[in-house]
């Protein structure tokens, strides 16, 4: 009997184990993209207007992003990040383009903290 008990426990442990398991990787379906996928989003988008132009504006990104990715959250001008915070996006004039830096304030909603997620790169002209 208690060898059944036992068997009939492990049988409940495992299929609650599936159960959260098939939750945690619903949510995540449901939340969209990551925030790593967003910020190269961002980059690509910038890097594509100053293709097009001499010079890259945060409404041209912005632009650019509503344009071409459906899949980006976007609140009054602002992207989203997958907690659905604001992403800071800094733009700097640099000799041979433009510095980017793009950042999400991670699970604790705060920028400057371990969890943020950061991205940054120089985005220049193909000569």
């Amino acid at each position: 009997m208690q060898r059944r008990i036992q068997i009939w426990c492990l049988i409940v442990l495992i299929v609650s184990g599936l159960t959260a398991g098939s939750t945690l990787l619903y949510r995540d379906a449901i939340r969209g993209l990551r925030n790593n996928d967003i910020l190269s989003i961002i980059a690509v988008a910038a890097d594509h207007v100053y293709a097009k132009k001499n010079n890259i504006r945060m409404d041209d990104i912005i632009l650019q992003l509503k344009n071409e990715r459906s899949d980006i959250r976007m609140a009054n001008g602002f992207v989203l990040d997958s907690y659905g915070r604001c992403i800071q996006i800094e733009l700097t004039e640099r000799a041979l383009g433009y510095e980017l830096k793009a950042s999400s304030s991670g699970r604790d909603g705060v920028f400057g903290t371990s969890d943020d997620q950061v991205l940054e790169g120089l985005i220049t002209k193909e000569w």
